[in-house]
């Protein structure tokens, strides 16, 4: 595998040394009683409670990730939210998409860093293990004041920043020839903290499938990766110096499609980044910068069909930002920033840049004790796409002591094309339009408390309206990328959680979700036939239910995903839809606590009634799996 030059690494570790030394939360350990920690969150700019919040977010824990075990945030998002994961299979792509918006409308944000790429607009899910994240976010009925050009389809925020003092390891080995194992060793002393996370992978991932009646051997699946993390801070009442190293080294074996299979096609990803943030707090006031660099490159090679394809992506940004607390009832949180991508890639006949300078302003007005006002204004200029201003306005309404909480917003996004779309060969295409969506949602969540217990129910009807949407197709003349003249998107999601204490060693948790989306071009005057028909790989229905029974120290459930059918061309022109999909999953967990060291053995069995399915069409998923992790911590 290659490197990343000695340039790219000496920068990255002179600025870190140099800037450091100057909900559906679920607890997973049982208590006496249900407590649940009411957390701000991150992914909407809105500091505040997540009930309080305009819009639906959900909110998963370390913990939570923990008992997934599967080495990256994927499986997670996709047992328990609202959210469709796009799999390839294993070693595959894994992308995230929410209310029927592609997955280049989602922004991935990884300690205020967008992670999708510049070139295509989205990122791998599988890049990112989860044993690296401490929270994650999902918000999607988020706007582009918030974070951006990518966001106008929702938000993933993934928070990996120091936790209190620990360390543990871990090995999982599973079928398919899985093998990851990793360190985390956390500490704090005073008002310093340090943290390192390590974690490697060596998983061939070849699985047998049924395919027209015969069974067949998916090969070329090898993955092997590298992970490490680095954070360091210092925190006073003042003043926070907050900053993370994260370096990966993935190769990926590509299959390719049951079409177009391949046995020779590799995929190397590899990246430094570095994640800074300074504040200051004074009085009412709070001043920070956060700083990134990334230096990023991908590497394509397929010998049998002679391709070889290399990007580099240079990427610097820097946001400087003032929020304050005004009166009693009154925030704002404002912020500029620039950032500047270099790509260099042998797949444009030339390097290309790509600059943008953002402000944005996001407010949050309390008029009396049970409505919350929250309003956001965003203007970006691309060097690619211009202008663009995004605007948002939401409410929270709080009747009867969580009982009945009524909330929506309404938002304008916008979309910059991607370099992929603007130059990829015989493909790209410079002529495109920027994308412009208007989308509103609106909810009730209703909480209830009880002795022993806690009931959560929540409805979210959505509804968006893409102008000039930037679509790829396939046509007469191959693949190429248009903008399309309107694309609508409607639905709802209605969400269910009740937690029960059933004595002070057992506990309950029930959790449901149903989701319908209509999504479909309503005009197009390049290709009227595709009008009115499902967006592709975007079911009408979803369905989710997961159940977690706590004992002492033992823990067991299950996670059931139901996917329904989704069509494979734009028109809806093929006689047969790929076949919606049940898959479920049981899981268990034993702890064994010993004064200050944990021990815990988790197991997985996925895919229980070993169903041939596929997400993607030729891209087939495994039948029934095995999975086990063993962890070893320790709290000083």
């Amino acid at each position: 595998m290659k490197i990343l030059s000695v340039q790219t690494l000496f920068a990255a570790l002179f600025l870190y040394l140099y800037l450091i030394f100057p909900q559906f939360t679920q607890a997973q350990a049982v208590a006496d009683t249900l407590t649940f920690e009411e957390i701000t969150v991150q992914s909407t700019r809105f500091d505040v409670e997540q009930k309080h919040q305009p819009i639906s977010v959900t909110r998963f824990s370390a913990e939570e990730l923990k008992l997934y075990g599967t080495g990256n945030i994927a499986e997670l998002i996709g047992k328990r939210s609202s959210a469709m994961i796009r799999e390839y299979g294993p070693g595959g792509l894994s992308n995230l998409s929410m209310r029927g918006y592609s997955p280049g409308r989602t922004q991935v944000v990884w300690n205020n860093f967008n992670l999708n790429d510049p070139v295509n607009g989205v990122f791998d899910l599988t890049l990112m293990p989860s044993n690296f994240i401490r929270s994650m976010e999902l918000s999607a009925g988020n706007s582009s004041t918030a974070y951006g050009s990518s966001a106008a389809g929702g938000t993933l925020y993934l928070d990996s920043g120091a936790s209190a003092s620990n360390y543990s390891a871990w090995q999982t080995l599973g079928s398919y020839g899985q093998n990851i194992q990793g360190v985390n060793l956390n500490h704090r002393f005073g008002s310093w903290h340090a943290g390192l996370s390590l974690q490697r992978e060596a998983s061939d991932n070849d699985f047998e499938f049924e395919n027209n009646g015969e069974t067949q051997t998916r090969e070329n699946n090898r993955v092997e990766a590298f992970n490490a993390l680095l954070n360091a801070g210092y925190e006073t009442e003042p003043l926070s110096l907050k900053t993370t190293l994260w370096f990966y080294d993935v190769e990926n074996q590509s299959p390719g499609s049951l079409s177009f299979p391949s046995e020779t096609a590799v995929q190397e990803d590899r990246a430094l980044r570095s994640a800074t943030n300074i504040e200051y707090r004074i009085n009412n006031s709070r001043l920070y910068s956060n700083i990134v660099y990334s230096d990023a490159d991908t590497d394509y090679t397929d010998e049998a069909f002679a391709t070889e394809s290399e990007t580099n992506i240079k990427s610097f940004s820097n946001e400087i930002g003032w929020s304050r607390q005004w009166m009693d009832n009154l925030k704002t949180d404002q912020s500029a920033r620039f950032l500047v991508n270099r790509v260099e890639s042998s797949n444009f006949d030339q390097n290309e840049s790509q600059f943008n300078f953002a402000y944005r302003l996001n407010s949050e007005w309390q008029p009396g004790e049970s409505l919350r006002l929250f309003g956001g204004i965003r203007y970006d200029y691309y060097e690619t796409a211009g202008d663009a201003v995004s605007g948002s306005i939401g409410a929270n309404y709080n009747l009867f002591d969580d009982a009945l909480i009524l909330r929506g917003q309404w938002s304008r996004n916008f979309v910059a094309p991607t370099l992929n779309d603007l130059y990829w060969p015989n493909a790209g295409n410079p002529d495109l339009d920027p994308e412009t969506n208007q989308k509103g949602e609106l909810g009730i969540l209703s909480i209830h408390e009880y002795d022993g217990g806690r009931f959560e129910a929540e409805v979210n009807g959505f509804a968006g309206t893409q102008t000039d949407g930037i679509l790829w197709v396939f046509g007469q003349n191959g693949l190429s990328v248009r903008n399309v003249n309107e694309i609508e998107t409607r639905g709802f999601e209605l969400n269910l959680r009740n937690d029960f204490q059933l004595s002070s060693d057992l506990s309950l948790t029930l959790e449901g979700g149903t989701v319908y989306t209509d999504a479909s071009i309503t005009d197009d005057e390049s290709n009227p036939g595709a009008e009115g028909g499902q967006l592709v790989y975007v079911p009408e229905w979803s369905r989710r239910a997961h159940l977690n029974l706590n004992w002492k120290n033992f823990t067991a459930g299950a996670d059931i995903r139901y996917t329904g059918e989704r069509y494979t061309t734009q028109d809806n022109s093929q006689a047969e839809p790929l076949s919606s999909f049940t898959e479920t999953d049981l899981f268990g967990r034993i702890n064994l606590p010993i004064d200050r060291y944990r021990v815990s053995i988790t197991a997985r069995v996925r895919n229980l009634g070993d169903s041939q399915n596929q997400f993607i069409d030729g891209y087939p998923l495994p039948g029934r799996s095995y999975l086990v992790t063993a962890r070893f911590g320790f709290n000083p």
